[in-house]
């Protein structure tokens, strides 16, 4: 049989809602009653109740991350489930701060839920979890809610979820700025087969028709803000609205799934009025989500960072994992095709959340079967419960791939002092911005990926010393909801550049 363990810390949701947080322990009765029937073996962690066994020392109403991530490492540790559920938004169960591994770019740390999905101890480096290996989602509630409404809501879906034909969710609503136009159409033909039904912004959105919102399948490439509820289209400097929190609230078909590559796209705020993005898409039937909390990057044409780890996502939904196996599937795809993950490759592979029910299965996968001994044969109910007896063997796998990535993966390493000047220029001329732009250079090394290293040794062939280089160069455009920036990447070897990436702010 399956298992899933939700934890919560359950003074600090009690503290926050008082009378009502009656109402959702209900839910949450609800929610583990309908696994039940489902095969899923779900347990309730309290995680300040000193009787729970396997959580380590109850953590205080005011846990931090370091405590919580303890917690629930021990509970990994003793007992292994196949999903694990965070119930609350960062004000009862925080993101983990992480120092910004791409720094020049205005955030100062990365709020981050990758730690709770990796083996490796608590820490505030992104390098030290390139090799997740669990099954981890949050269902957030807001923060600062004095109501625990929208927390109730994304519990009804997470306990009344079905599975779907994969054909359900090809349509889609792909939403993108007009100067990315080329990146977008990449990734929905890669997801989807074609990128006919692309809208582009400008002058598309956000007032999106019923027969678009209602289509299961969401994925933008847009400009966010922090503490936006709104994603904008670009065309020059003009940056007009081209999704909207307000639009899409009550507007769903239940069993959406979400991407959006949107810099802060998937941050968790209190409503201001609007709610924040992820909020709209969850209280309104969403299954799931998938965003980032901080500055994203991307190209302007071609895939990379943003738009890879997000088509990653969405690709294993429509191959019929869960949320939570989408989210952790996407991590460990990012980091086998990135490696040696450079700044902006450690940025993106922290920053994206994944929201909604692990279990939940929105896509059953083109190859899904059922024993010929099951008599619901065929039908989309059996499928599904013969997909979740077989989430334990699937873990397996997922453990070990992600213990093979930290043997041979490797990434940036700060180096103290600066580059040279003939590369300050070199890449100054590379980001195509005026030099008189603010700009921050910073310098690394390669670590890792020992196993790679010893195998190229033994073959005589040992890999050159090799040095990497950032810039980050702001843009000014006086329209934008943020300032935008462009980031080049270039790895050094012997003196020369041997290869150079240059991506912009989302």
């Amino acid at each position: 049989m399956a298992t899933m363990v939700i934890v919560v810390n359950a003074k600090a949701l009690e503290q926050k809602y008082g009378e009502r947080a009656t109402e959702v322990w209900r839910a949450v009765d609800d929610l583990i009653a309908a696994d039940a029937d489902r095969g899923i073996q779900t347990q309730l962690v309290k995680l300040d109740d000193p009787e729970v066994p396997g959580t380590g020392s109850p953590i205080p109403l005011d846990a931090d991350c370091s405590a919580i991530k303890d917690a629930i490492d021990a509970i990994f540790q003793a007992r292994r489930p196949d999903y694990l559920m965070l119930l609350g938004g960062p004000d009862l169960l925080p993101h983990c701060e992480l120092q910004n591994p791409a720094p020049g770019d205005g955030d100062a740390i990365v709020p981050s839920d990758l730690p709770y999905a990796c083996e490796a101890p608590c820490s505030t480096k992104a390098a030290d979890f390139i090799a997740p290996t669990r099954v981890v989602s949050r269902t957030p509630d807001v923060p600062g809610a004095t109501d625990p409404d929208v927390l109730i809501n994304e519990l009804r879906v997470a306990t009344t979820w079905t599975s779907r034909s994969r054909k359900r969710y090809e349509p889609y609503l792909g939403v993108t700025a007009e100067v990315w136009m080329g990146s977008t159409r990449l990734s929905l033909t890669q997801l989807y087969g074609n990128a006919s039904a692309m809208q582009v912004s400008p002058p598309d959105g956000p007032d999106w028709e019923a027969a678009s919102l209602g289509h299961l399948s969401h994925f933008g490439n847009l400009h966010g803000a922090q503490r936006s509820s709104q994603y904008y289209g670009q065309h020059g400097s003009s940056y007009p609205v081209a999704h909207d929190a307000s639009v899409v609230e009550g507007r769903l078909e239940d069993g959406t799934v979400a991407a959006f590559e949107a810099c802060y796209g998937g941050e968790l705020f209190e409503s201001n009025p609007q709610p924040a993005m992820p909020f709209a898409y969850l209280g309104s039937g969403a299954y799931g989500f998938f965003g980032s909390t901080t500055i994203a990057y991307g190209p302007t044409n071609g895939n990379d960072y943003a738009d890879v780890i997000c088509r990653l996502f969405q690709s294993s939904i429509l191959n019929g994992a869960s949320i939570g196996r989408a989210g952790l599937e996407a991590r460990q795809e990012y980091v086998a095709q990135s490696t040696p993950l450079d700044p902006v490759d450690l940025k993106t592979l922290a920053q994206f959340l994944v929201l909604g029910n692990p279990a939940a299965q929105p896509a059953l996968s083109p190859s899904q079967t059922v024993d010929p001994g099951i008599s619901l044969e065929g039908s989309e109910a059996a499928q599904m419960e013969a997909h979740i007896a077989q989430a334990p063997a699937r873990r397996e796998g997922l453990f070990a791939k992600g213990m093979a990535l930290r043997e041979v993966a490797s990434w940036a390493e700060p180096l103290a002092g600066e580059p040279s000047t003939e590369i300050v220029s070199a890449l100054r001329e590379l980001s195509s911005v005026p030099s008189g732009g603010e700009a921050t250079v910073t310098s690394f090394s390669l670590s890792g990926g020992a196993q790679a290293h010893a195998m190229a040794v033994v073959a005589g062939t040992p890999p050159e010393p090799a040095t990497m280089h950032l810039l980050v160069q702001q843009i000014e455009h006086e329209e934008a909801p943020m300032p935008q920036r462009v980031a080049v990447i270039a790895l050094e070897a012997s003196g020369q550049l041997i290869s150079v990436k240059t991506a912009v702010t989302k």
